[in-house]
């Protein structure tokens, strides 16, 4: 299991460790997107950059100097997508995915404990968002039954009493890119 870290104190974005994750982790068929955050409707965007790993990472740190939030699309967009994706742009998944954040009513986070059930599962990578965990397990090969995987996702879900994020348009954090509020 490898271990990707967001870092929010960062001055800011780091455009070569943004590379390494997405070439690492990402791999092709880029799609980025970015959120104003309260900023409303309307105020999200994205842009597809299919293999160019660096274009992706000059436009992950340009839209987060201008005070935008950037996500990575966990699952593969349509080619030539611009915008924020919904789940008909979807054409396959890539990723069984888990978003694992501290209770809502404040209670102790066993991020330990989370850790070590995560350990056991293997997943390809985990990222530590600054308040929570976020796991995926690399499929071998693309799948392209959508509700199959929202349905593993949910599981994966349910066994860690994580946050409902299992839709497969779901958008996760470029990590080392700063969080605005």
């Amino acid at each position: 299991m490898t271990m990707a870290a967001a870092a929010s104190d960062q001055s800011t974005a780091e455009p070569d460790m943004i590379s390494r994750f997405l070439v690492e982790s990402v791999g092709h068929d880029i799609h980025l997107a970015w959120i104003i955050p309260d900023g409303g409707r309307g105020a999200f965007g994205g842009q597809w950059f299919g293999k160019d790993v660096d274009a992706a990472a000059a436009w992950a740190v340009t839209q987060n100097t201008q005070g935008r939030n950037v996500y990575w699309t966990v699952n593969v967009v349509r080619p030539g997508l611009h915008k924020k994706p919904r789940k008909t742009d979807i054409e396959a998944s890539r990723f069984v995915h888990v978003d694992i954040d501290p209770p809502k009513d404040g209670s102790t986070f066993a991020r330990g404990g989370a850790l070590v059930k995560l350990e056991k599962l293997e997943p390809a990578f985990v990222i530590d968002s600054g308040g929570g965990l976020q796991a995926f397990w690399r499929l071998d090969n693309r799948c392209e039954d959508l509700l199959l995987i929202e349905h593993i996702n949910l599981q994966v879900r349910d066994l860690f009493s994580a946050d409902a994020c299992q839709n497969i348009d779901r958008l996760m954090r470029v990590p080392l890119s700063l969080i605005h509020i």
